[in-house]
């Protein structure tokens, strides 16, 4: 965005001043609606901005944004392969019929609210599902001109295990709160530590150490389902939000149906 000036009228600084110096005069006085414009100077300050989105109180210009098209186009920052799951090595992978590999792509940058994303900031990620078969020669992947370091993982191959996630304790009937916590007692072992576990996953369950137990719905109706979950740190050392998890929710109908992506 680029900023246009356009001087404001004349007379206009000494009305702007003087309903200025009205407002402060209510604040010292601590009235009720100190902070409250009249109508009158409501009216009168939108009629001085004229459609402008801030004004220079030092030159009285009125500065109007518009959008800037630079000379020469900027380039598109590839996106980057991330992580790819073979089903024969994650048996309980949600798939679409026909295909055994799920690939996961991202932009290293971060992205506000890309399209379908609402309430999301971070690295707008792209999920493939495809047959190994159709997979030919691995080429060496882009390298983006200027990317985000937190967002370039470290090339390394996974040895994916098998474990239990059991869901939060917020997430259970409360009739089951007493069992769960009496059956981790047994063993050990505080209920916590084997719930909502850290690190990357395919499957699990999200944690909601950020947020309360908010739903992601998908746009059918149907409650969505974690697929992934990608941890900062650890390796490859990435770091999601502040230091968080990146986690991508499918549609347990119909993995095809577009996924949601939450940072917590």
């Amino acid at each position: 965005m680029a900023g246009v000036p356009g001087r404001a009228r004349g007379g206009d600084r000494e009305v702007w001043q003087e309903y200025d110096r009205r407002m402060k005069a209510r604040r010292r006085a601590r009235t009720r609606g100190s902070s409250v414009m009249t109508a009158e100077e409501d009216e009168a300050r939108t009629r001085i901005m004229d459609g402008a989105s801030a004004i220079d109180l030092k030159t009285w210009e009125r500065i109007r944004t518009v959008s800037e098209h630079p000379a020469i186009p900027v380039p598109m920052i590839p996106m980057i392969p991330v992580l790819q799951l073979h089903a024969q090595d994650v048996p309980d992978l949600p798939l679409p019929e026909g295909a055994d590999l799920l690939q996961l792509l991202w932009c290293p940058d971060d992205h506000a609210e890309p399209p379908g994303q609402p309430h999301y900031w971070g690295p707008n990620v792209e999920v493939r599902y495809r047959t190994a078969a159709s997979v030919g020669t691995v080429a060496d992947p882009p390298r983006p001109e200027q990317p985000k370091d937190v967002y370039l993982p470290r090339p390394c191959v996974l040895d994916p295990v098998r474990v239990v996630d059991l869901p939060a304790e917020d997430e259970l009937p409360a009739e089951l709160v007493g069992t769960a916590h009496a059956w981790a007692d047994a063993r050990a072992v505080a209920y916590r530590h084997l719930a909502c576990l850290r690190g990357w996953k395919a499957g699990g369950r999200p944690s909601r150490h950020l947020t309360d137990l908010v739903p992601i719905d998908c746009a059918c109706g149907a409650r969505m389902r974690l697929l992934l979950t990608l941890d900062s740190g650890g390796d490859p050392k990435l770091t999601m939000g502040r230091s968080g998890e990146l986690r991508v929710f499918t549609c347990p109908d119909d993995p095809t149906h577009p996924f949601r992506l939450n940072v917590q």
